[in-house]
């Protein structure tokens, strides 16, 4: 059943909030962006379907990023990385390697990595590793399929790495 508007703010405003401060510095941007969100969703909440409640997730968050990055594209905010970090995923290859470069404190060199990649990789890093969102869900907020941000993830995590260890 789908929730009503309320319980839609109340349900989801903790994933919105810390999704675009990931993105965004400064606590009155955050709450701009937040509240712009939720204005552009609140509008087609009616028209929407979805099938799963993930889906709805990712509907708000790619409205989210779209929001945050028309307002960076405006120059109303500047879009800086957030130095908190999450562990990767061991069972991949390229997923371990930027674990270890984190446990090695290579922060500021993976920080300064990530801000000279385009949005679309740098959001996929993001969404993969400080969300911790599956492929899926970073798939349908970037409205590609699940097979292309499985190949953009670890091939940008391969240009890193080379990166690093040089």
């Amino acid at each position: 059943m789908k929730p009503t508007q309320e319980e839609l703010v109340k349900r989801y405003i903790k994933l919105v909030y810390y999704y675009t401060k990931r993105w965004v510095s400064h606590r009155e941007d955050i709450d701009d962006m937040v509240q712009e969100t939720y204005k552009k969703a609140l509008m087609h909440y009616d028209t929407f379907t979805y099938k799963s409640e993930n889906q709805l997730k990712s509907w708000l968050l790619l409205i989210c990023r779209n929001t945050i990055f028309d307002a960076h594209k405006l120059k109303k905010i500047t879009v800086p990385f957030d130095d908190e970090k999450e562990t990767a995923n061991e069972q991949q290859d390229e997923e371990s390697w930027l674990e270890t470069a984190i446990r090695k404190e290579n922060i500021t060199q993976i920080k300064n990595l990530l801000q000279q990649l385009n949005e679309i990789d740098s959001d996929i890093i993001r969404l993969r590793y400080f969300e911790e969102l599956s492929f899926k869900e970073i798939a349908a907020i970037l409205q590609s399929s699940e097979a292309v941000a499985k190949m953009r993830c670890y091939r940008t995590l391969a240009k890193m790495r080379k990166e690093i260890e040089k």
